[in-house]
């Protein structure tokens, strides 16, 4: 009865009904995110912005750390499965007068594989999958957030220099619009 009562349940993932097709989904895929979504822009100094962004950030470089280490993490918990090898190496000496010197060395290799009845190891091995999934995608979310951010930047500064440029010249044809009333009132 205990034994029975020790073993996991198999759990399966829900059905879910997924649409075959999705509104601008040719347009926006998992591919795109790691690509350059800005170059539909064709502006030169964006794509020098963005490359450098990315090039220099250190939130990315923490978040491509994490993901290193989640890899890491599942090599580790897949070789559970793997029988581990192991050697232990003793030596003894002994000194005697009439004989000399006498050693004894043992050399003692142990095999020992650990088999997972209840399905410990494979659940350990599936949250390792999850965890490098969701660290992949960490690091994507941090890669669109930070290309989101520059592009936005980079777009109000545009937006602010053609605002300044609108008011210098509304300033300079309304100084203009005061000469002329100016000479007007003059000569009038």
């Amino acid at each position: 009865a205990l034994c029975c009562l020790s073993c996991a349940p198999y759990l399966s993932s829900p059905d879910v009904d997924i649409p075959s097709e999705y509104i601008f989904g040719d347009v926006s895929s998992a591919d795109s995110i790691d690509g350059y979504w800005w170059s539909i822009y064709d502006d030169e100094v964006l794509d020098s912005l963005e490359r450098r962004a990315l090039a220099q950030n250190k939130n990315l470089a923490v978040a491509a750390s994490r993901v290193e280490s989640a890899r890491y993490s599942l090599s580790i918990a897949r070789s559970a499965f793997l029988p581990s090898l192991d050697a232990e190496l003793s030596a003894e000496g002994e000194y005697t007068t009439i004989e000399g010197r006498s050693y004894d060395i043992a050399i003692q290799p142990t095999v020992s594989w650990n088999v997972s009845l209840f399905g410990a190891l494979k659940y350990t091995s599936r949250e390792a999958q999850a965890e490098l999934l969701s660290t992949e995608w960490a690091y994507r979310g941090v890669i669109l957030s930070l290309t989101k951010e520059v592009a936005t930047t980079y777009f109000t500064i545009l937006q602010c220099r053609q605002s300044l440029d609108i008011a210098r010249h509304s300033h300079h044809l309304r100084v203009e619009s005061a000469a002329l009333m100016d000479s007007l009132l003059l000569y009038g």
